[in-house]
This record gives C-alpha cells, structure tokens and sequence, in this order.
C-alpha cells in the first residue's frame, strides 16, 4: 500500500546583515564589504576588418 508522506524539511534562515556594516560603506547581503574592481580598458576594433574576417571565415566554411 502507500508509503506515509515524510515531513519536509524547514530551511533555516540565513543570517541578516547589520544595518551597522553600512555604515562602514557598501556591503552585498552578507553584510561584507564590497572590494572596489579595477577599471577595464575599452579596446578598438576595426569593425570593417572584423566583418571581412567573418565573411571569410564563413565562406570557407561553405566550401
């Protein structure tokens, strides 16, 4: 016959952060203080000469 149905687990309740480590400046919802990133740089690309790769790179594909 059918099997009893077993209670669910409860999930536990992760931790707040502290409205004090806000204070301290940015923090992600672990209340960790955000670490600043450095900049990335922007490159140039010539977009004719990447849309003529392509194309040739596709057309050789076809063959």
């Amino acid at each position: 016959q059918s099997q009893p149905i077993p209670p669910k687990p409860i999930p536990s309740q992760p931790k707040v952060a502290s409205l004090s480590s806000l204070q301290d400046g940015a923090v992600d919802f672990k209340g960790r203080k955000i670490q600043p990133r450095d900049t990335i740089e922007k490159k140039e690309v010539n977009l004719n000469e990447l849309r003529n790769l392509l194309k040739k790179s596709l057309d050789k594909k076809e063959e």
